[in-house]
């Protein structure tokens, strides 16, 4: 199952890039290990979010966002997506090649299309309003896991019977045509002798 992106998340992972962006940490690479180990430091522990493809994503929606509001008159140019301004701030600071509109990969993801325009974030609230697996999620989690594993196991050692036997009835086949064989050949065998 894949993880589902909370407000507080996205946040806390766009904070943690401008930081580390501004910082003395050269490649790509380096930055994004870097939010990915705070993160983790900080109580997030879904390893498989990729920050950097959430990223991609957003700077994605933030360039189609700016190119539709662009043929609208001032006063129509506010947009209400929730992570506008910030985006903003980053792709106007940052050095990032422009994400182009034909980006086939690009995914805009409903949690991302929110309406509110609060932009002065604090990194402990944010990490307050994370909610954290309860145990009996956890367990649950688990538990589900575990019932898939039991179920596929189930249908490998159905599908390894049935191909066993397939394999039997076949050689049964074979056996048959063998002891033909070996009868016709005992008959030609015993005509040749006469």
């Amino acid at each position: 199952m894949l993880h589902q992106w909370k407000r507080a998340e996205v946040e806390l992972m766009l904070k943690l890039y401008i930081k580390y962006k501004s910082g003395n940490h050269s490649g790509r690479t380096r930055v994004w290990e870097n939010v990915v180990k705070e993160m983790q430091s900080r109580g997030v522990y879904h390893c498989n979010m990729q920050p950097d493809r959430k990223f991609h994503c957003l700077m994605s929606t933030y360039y189609k966002t700016k190119k539709r509001l662009q043929g609208q008159s001032p006063v129509a140019r506010k947009s209400k997506w929730y992570y506008f301004n910030i985006m903003k701030s980053i792709a106007e600071a940052a050095d990032e090649p422009a994400y182009d509109d034909d980006d086939k990969d690009a995914v805009i993801c409903l949690d991302d299309i929110e309406t509110d325009d609060d932009d002065d974030i604090d990194i402990e609230q944010l990490m307050l309003a994370i909610d954290q697996p309860t145990a009996s999620e956890v367990d649950s989690a688990y538990s589900n896991l575990n019932e898939a594993l039991k179920f596929s196991g189930v249908k490998q050692l159905v599908a390894i019977r049935e191909d066993l036997e397939q394999t039997n009835a076949l050689q049964e086949e074979s056996n048959e045509l063998l002891k033909q064989n070996n009868e016709l050949m005992e008959k030609f065998l015993a005509r040749r002798t006469k």
